[in-house]
């Protein structure tokens, strides 16, 4: 565009463009530019990622990281997904089971339909809730929250586990012991007696953490 003074008749020359629509600069790329519809110069117009793309972070393991599908940059979210097997019937667990065939581990079908699961690591978190408790009220709601988990036929193989490879002393033992009972009681008998015998106190030295993956008691 040129425009002229009407007093000295100097000419002063102005680009005026007509900006288009954001496209992408090439097909690897995320930036984009937009196009003068006019003479073809193109400005910038920041970075659109395609975050549509998953990808495992290790070998092994099943968490996943969000990519781009287009320049392939990782992104920040991150889930978990899980590449299982079949169900298939246990004699060990008396319930069925299926494993993950990237990390190993183990869920138990707890309604005998395939809607409800649960392995010995979300066991061992639902214990280790339990045990972090104050008071009686505390127990009865965290039994509650937990019971399609602590009520199931694989919380006798947790707690042997737990005895013979979680707990760090005899103190801790006895802790998983007397939890064991009690969670036992619960499912035996009403919710409400089940807490007629008090509860275990926590132990001084924290149990060992529970480690996922393939270990030999996932059999």
């Amino acid at each position: 565009m040129t425009r002229r003074s009407q007093r000295c008749k100097e000419q002063e020359n102005k680009a005026e463009h007509v900006w288009g629509a954001p496209v992408y600069a090439t097909e690897e790329s995320c930036a984009q530019v937009r196009p003068c519809s006019r003479c073809g110069e193109t400005a910038s117009a920041g970075t659109v990622h395609n975050w549509n793309r998953w990808s495992y972070e290790t070998q092994g393991q099943c968490s996943q990281l969000s990519a781009c599908s287009r320049c392939g940059i990782a992104g920040t979210q991150r889930r978990v997904s899980h590449d299982r097997s079949d169900w298939q019937k246990s004699e060990f667990y008396g319930a069925r089971v299926r494993v993950c065939r990237r990390c190993g581990e183990m869920v138990f079908d707890m309604d005998q339909s395939g809607k409800q699961s649960g392995s010995l690591q979300m066991m061992n978190s639902a214990v280790q809730d339990l045990m972090q408790a104050s008071d009686v009220e505390s127990v009865r709601e965290r039994i509650m929250r937990h019971s399609t988990l602590l009520f199931s036929p694989v919380t006798e193989k947790y707690f042997n586990f737990a005895v013979d490879q979680l707990a760090a002393s005899a103190e801790a033992k006895e802790v998983y012991q007397k939890l064991a009972g009690l969670i036992d009681r619960c499912r035996k008998r009403r919710r409400g007696q089940c807490f007629q015998r008090g509860y275990p106190s926590r132990p001084s030295a924290s149990p060992r953490r529970f480690e996922s993956g393939r270990r030999t008691i996932l059999r």
